[in-house]
C-alpha cells in the first residue's frame, strides 16, 4: 500500500459554490467512519455545524435578485447584443455601389464582434466585463453615431440599458445592500470550506502507511473528493458559481459518534 497514497489529492476542495459545497460536506459526513476518534469527530462536527448554518442562511430570503432573476438580465444583454450585431451584419450584406454604408457596418463589425458573440456564453461576471470593454471602444472610438445610423436609433440604447441593468443585479456596477443573499453567504461558506479543510488534514493524520487498513479508512472517509472531481470531469466544466443554483432544502446529516 506504501507509495499508492496520495495525501496531495485532499489538499484542494473540489467545490467553490454554495450548493455544491454544501453538497460536498452532506457527502463527508454520510462517508465517515461510524465511530470515530474524538479528534477527528470533533473535526467532523465543525463541518456539520459549518454547513447547517450556512444552509440557514442560504434559505433566508434576502433582497438581492434571485438566480432566476440573474438569468433574466443575461438573457435580456444577450438579446440586446445579438440584435445589434445582427442589425449590422444585415446592413453590411447590402450592395456596397447602391449602399456606401454597407461598407462602414463591415468594418465596425470586424472591429467590435472579431470572435462573434461568443462572450455572451461567458459567466456572468466575465460577460458583463467584455460587454463593458464593448461599450468603452464605441465611446472612445466614438461608434455610436455610425451604429445609430446603420442599425436606427433604437439598438444601441437598448444595449446600454440591458448592460446597466446586469451590472446592477451582478452587484458590478452599484453595490449590493448589505445582508442580501452573495453577501451573506460569503462568510459561513469560507467558515463551511475552512471545517472540510481541517476534516480532511485531521484524517490524513491518522494515516500509518505502514498500516493499510489506516489508508483504506482515510480513503473511504475521503472519497467524495474523488466523486465530485469525477463528476466536474464528466460535465466537462468546474464548478459553477452560487449564482447559477437555487437554495436547497436537505436535512444536513448528523456526525458519527466518536470512540468511547
Amino acid at each position: 500500500m506504501a507509495g499508492e497514497f496520495d495525501p496531495t489529492l485532499y489538499a484542494t476542495l473540489p467545490t467553490r459554490s454554495v450548493a455544491s459545497t454544501l453538497s460536498f460536506a452532506r457527502a463527508l459526513l454520510e462517508a465517515a467512519p461510524r465511530r470515530q476518534g474524538a479528534a477527528q469527530q470533533k473535526a467532523l462536527g465543525k463541518v456539520r455545524d459549518a454547513a447547517v448554518a450556512l444552509q440557514a442562511m442560504w434559505n433566508e430570503p434576502h433582497t438581492a435578485p434571485s438566480p432566476v432573476a440573474v438569468r433574466a438580465f443575461d438573457t435580456a444583454l444577450d438579446v440586446a447584443w445579438r440584435a445589434l450585431y445582427v442589425r449590422l451584419n444585415a446592413y453590411g450584406a447590402l450592395p456596397v455601389d447602391r449602399h456606401p454604408g454597407a461598407r462602414r457596418a463591415l468594418d465596425l463589425v470586424a472591429t467590435l464582434f472579431p470572435k462573434g458573440l461568443g462572450f455572451l456564453t461567458l459567466p456572468y461576471s466575465e460577460e458583463w466585463a467584455e460587454s463593458d470593454k464593448q461599450l468603452t471602444t464605441i465611446a472612445q472610438q466614438k461608434f455610436a453615431h455610425d451604429l445609430d445610423a446603420l442599425c436606427g436609433p433604437e439598438f444601441l440604447p437598448n444595449v446600454k440599458i440591458a448592460h446597466d441593468a446586469y451590472g446592477k443585479a451582478l452587484g458590478i456596477t452599484h453595490p449590493i445592500e448589505a445582508g442580501t443573499a452573495a453577501i451573506a453567504v460569503a462568510d459561513p461558506l469560507r467558515a463551511l470550506q475552512n471545517a472540510i479543510a481541517a476534516y480532511a488534514r485531521r484524517t490524513l493524520g491518522e494515516v500509518d502507511e505502514d498500516e493499510p487498513h489506516t489508508v483504506t479508512t482515510a480513503q473511504a472517509a475521503l472519497r467524495p473528493y474523488e466523486d465530485f472531481r469525477n463528476l466536474a470531469t464528466r460535465r466537462g466544466k468546474p464548478d459553477e458559481s452560487a449564482d447559477s443554483e437555487e437554495p436547497i432544502h436537505a436535512p444536513i446529516p448528523q456526525a458519527p459518534a466518536a470512540l468511547d
